[in-house]
């Protein structure tokens, strides 16, 4: 289980053209296919790879991120398949870096100057997540991690609805703001959860 986010920065960009979603898929497919076929040193492998988008963080914040169940290794041609040894992810996080930026040099969204100048950031804001691999005689685990990775971009149950025409939304302890709820307006929460809507025909 592989999880791909973009810096804060970046993310408007994604918010403004939805267009830009489906290449950020497509992205983190070639980083992963990219990055495994240089860990094994094979130019003609391929994963098994399944994506799903995510556009929402934890408090309803438009939050774009891909999460991707991958195979261990690369099947080749015949069938074959080449278990992955553990590596750093440090490169898998330089090739999608790389990519995303030169997506939005191309769109004209971003400077060829004004991504020198993020790449001499201390911390990009790239954020990779690598889970351990999981067995395919658990089922129970793999079932897990799907409904996991296809959950709805909020829960009623986290819902609390006053009165007053407030909304309490409660989820994981924040540590930006320290407090594991947020307050929205009835309005401004219509407005959180609706801006998750899929585009037609997306």
């Amino acid at each position: 289980h592989y999880v791909f986010s973009l810096p804060v920065a970046l993310r408007g960009f994604f918010q403004r053209d939805r267009t830009l979603l489906k290449d950020l898929c497509r992205l983190a497919n070639e980083s992963l296919v990219e990055y495994l076929r240089a860990a094994l040193d094979r130019d003609d492998g391929q994963p098994g790879v399944a994506l799903t988008l995510h556009t929402f963080g934890d408090y309803l914040n438009f939050h774009p991120h891909v999460h991707a169940l991958v195979s261990d290794g690369l099947f080749d041609r015949s069938g074959a398949f080449t278990h992955s040894p553990k590596t750093s992810l440090r490169g898998l996080r330089e090739i999608f870096r790389a990519k995303i930026y030169r997506l939005l040099v191309q769109r004209k969204l971003l400077s060829p100057a004004l991504v020198r100048s993020f790449l001499r950031w201390k911390h990009s804001g790239f954020n990779l997540f690598r889970g351990d691999p999981v067995p395919g005689e658990n089922r129970a685990e793999l079932e897990n991690l799907a409904q996991y990775i296809l959950r709805h971009s909020f829960s009623v149950e986290k819902i609390t609805y006053i009165p007053e025409g407030r909304v309490v939304y409660h989820s994981r302890m924040n540590q930006t703001t320290r407090r594991n709820f947020e307050v929205f307006t009835a309005t401004d929460f219509l407005a959180a959860v609706t801006q998750h809507i899929p585009d037609k025909g997306a």
